[in-house]
């Protein structure tokens, strides 16, 4: 790309834009491009760090993080998924795609279905475990 030869523009990453006689042209890659890229490094008063610069450039094009329900855990956000969509390692799940290793939907505790209401409703040993009565 060939550099900009203006010398009124002190910033080293500007490239002179393409003159375009159409809309089409102007929109095509890299006029497109290289507009979009004085744009982008305008922006920056001093040449940026690398870091800095890919940061910038992330943002753009990246979205922000939303939370679901004012809660954003990757992980935890994985589980609640997966029970939502009957997904989970829970015993009805698999026995209702048929696992190998899970014969019966029984819970462990012997006390009904291992589904998602009853494992965080009413199983024993789920209520044991997060010390919730």
């Amino acid at each position: 790309m060939p550099r900009n030869r203006r010398h009124n523009v002190n910033l080293p990453c500007v490239f002179e834009e393409v003159k375009c006689r159409t809309d089409r042209f102007s929109y095509s890659f890299f006029p497109d491009a290289i507009s979009t890229w004085n744009h982008t490094i305008g922006l920056f008063e001093t040449m940026p760090t690398l870091a800095e610069l890919k940061n910038h450039l992330t943002s753009l094009i990246r979205p922000k993080e939303k939370p679901v329900y004012g809660y954003f855990e990757p992980l935890h956000l994985r589980y609640i998924f997966q029970l939502r969509v009957g997904l989970s390692k829970l015993r009805y799940h698999k026995n209702r795609h048929n696992f190998v290793d899970t014969p019966s939907d029984v819970c462990l505790c012997k006390t009904g279905v291992e589904d998602t209401r009853h494992y965080l409703l009413s199983c024993p040993f789920c209520i044991i475990v997060t010390g919730k009565i």
